[in-house]
């Protein structure tokens, strides 16, 4: 059978991302596959509410764990360094994964009054292990973006997905239906993930390994560190509004509500994600090879356009699906995701076309601007959020509205700020030029 990613131009931005995106779309199909089996005969919104609030707890961690020395590989020019970076990554995130477990025992004894606590239970001390295998994960992922070895990383994507959700089915009835069986099921996935890719280091590039060095390392960690003092900031806290917002929720409407959500952000997600991790990763090895900021301000322009018109149509799509096949496909207690469902799509494709073109700030050496523009983006949820809840006299729905308008306020605002920021390189490197 012919590859469609032939059909593209062999080395092209456009195959490259062809290809990721293959991957992507393949285990998002198993998700897409297993979700509603998973929803209508195995696990409840009460189930998923807790495995929502765990993977939001656990990805603030993964987040932090490599401090973002992982995203220096691709900038790097020589081998050495670039391996380098590698160990060190790999190494603070397992340092970070050792210091979370002794610290989920501190949240475990001194906050076990608490909602969270209480609801997670000893599978708190899971979330170390997601740290380890999915930190280390993304460490190796970032190697293989950088030797452009798409078709690998598109496949351990879809072997994340291909081992985790067999495994959720084949545990639920064991478990009772409960949490765990979803929580482990991840890490299962996340394991298989990180040991295919390792393999394929160890198989390919096995001869870096000599070039190890603890001083490189320490003069590395020196010289990149605006990663770890910039742009970890900034990602944690994304993910850390993420969690905040199912906190929020989940201490306000409970638990069940956060089981709507989960699932609800998961379904959009196999559309957006598709698309926008695949381009994302692309792009920023794209970018690094780019120096003509009249070039790079016209790629940002045109895939800004196309992704924003591909979640015109994701939206769309959305608000025309019957209420009646989710009852059908789901069951009865299922019914409320669909309303949920077309309110968080308002902001997502939103957050897909600034979250996947922000890898431009560290072309540009804007990751400053960033961290602010981050900050002011956590006292939008804020403010959102806490007036949502006052105004709309503590109403699910319209807390969820108000929480939808913050956030598609700052997500357009960020895609300005750097298409502003462009705009200022651009005109520079032509004065720059002139003299």
């Amino acid at each position: 059978m012919m590859n469609p990613a032939n059909l593209i131009a062999k080395g092209s931005f456009g195959r490259h991302v062809f290809t990721l995106a293959g991957g992507t779309l393949a285990g998002q199909l198993i998700l897409f596959i297993t979700l509603p089996v998973l929803q209508r005969y195995f696990y409840g919104p009460e189930a998923f509410g807790i495995f929502t609030i765990y993977v939001s707890l656990s990805e603030v961690l993964i987040d932090m764990s490599s401090l973002k020395y992982d995203m220096a590989i691709v900038k790097q020019k020589r081998l050495k360094n670039k391996a380098n970076l590698l160990f060190l990554s790999l190494f603070t995130v397992s340092v970070s994964a050792l210091l979370i477990f002794p610290a989920m025992g501190l949240v475990y004894t001194l906050a076990s009054d608490t909602k969270l606590v209480r609801e997670l239970g000893y599978l708190i001390f899971l979330i170390p292990l997601s740290v380890w295998f999915f930190g280390s994960f993304n460490a190796l992922n970032h190697w293989l973006n950088d030797k452009q070895r798409y078709r690998k990383m598109a496949a351990g994507k879809f072997i994340n997905s291909m081992a985790s959700e067999p495994f959720k089915i084949a545990s639920a009835k064991p478990l009772g239906g409960l949490a765990p069986g979803l929580i482990l099921g991840r890490i299962f996935g996340q394991a298989a993930a990180f040991f295919y890719t390792a393999y394929l280091f160890l198989k390919a590039d096995k001869k870096v390994l000599r070039f190890g060095s603890v001083s490189e390392i320490k003069t590395l960690a020196k010289q990149e560190r605006a990663f770890p003092m910039f742009v970890m900031p900034v990602t944690l806290i994304t993910t850390g509004i993420t969690y905040f917002f199912f906190q929020f929720v989940f201490n306000r409407f409970g638990n069940e509500k956060i089981g709507f959500l989960g699932p609800a952000i998961s379904y959009i997600g196999v559309a957006v994600g598709i698309l926008s991790s695949a381009f994302a990763q692309v792009f920023y090895k794209k970018i690094t090879l780019i120096d003509d900021y009249s070039q790079l301000k016209k790629l940002y322009t045109k895939f800004a356009l196309i992704l924003f018109a591909g979640g015109i149509g994701l939206t769309a799509m959305i608000y025309l699906i019957p209420q009646a096949w989710i009852t059908f496909i789901l069951g009865e207690r299922w019914a409320e995701i669909l309303p949920i469902s077309r309110i968080m799509v308002l902001w997502m494709v939103f957050s897909t076309v600034s979250l996947s073109l922000s890898n431009v700030h560290l072309k540009m050496g804007t990751q400053k601007s960033l961290l602010v523009l981050e900050i002011l983006h956590f006292f939008i949820v804020l403010i959102s959020l806490y007036g949502g809840y006052h105004y709309s006299g503590a109403d699910f729905y319209g807390t969820l509205y108000a929480f939808a308008g913050g956030q598609i306020f700052y997500y357009l605002l960020s895609v300005g700020v750097a298409y502003y920021y462009l705009i200022q390189q651009t005109q520079k490197q032509k004065n720059n030029s002139n003299t």
